[in-house]
């Protein structure tokens, strides 16, 4: 999801999003264990996302 589509989506949608990221990461991890991913860095951008979707949920949740 872009960062317009996150500011504009329900706490619903983010908790969805979340937990779709942290999996992709989980797999992700495991993968690189096992020598079989090569675009390290791809971990980092989903990192990234998971803070933004954190951070659009607490701002929704405060609100």
């Amino acid at each position: 999801m872009e960062e317009k589509e996150l500011k504009k989506a329900s706490p619903e949608v983010l908790k969805k999003a979340l937990q779709e990221a942290e999996g992709e990461l989980r797999s992700m991890r495991s993968a690189i264990s096992a020598n079989q991913f090569s675009q390290v860095r791809k971990v980092r951008e989903v990192k990234k996302t998971i803070a933004r979707i954190k951070t659009f949920l607490n701002q929704k949740i405060s609100e």
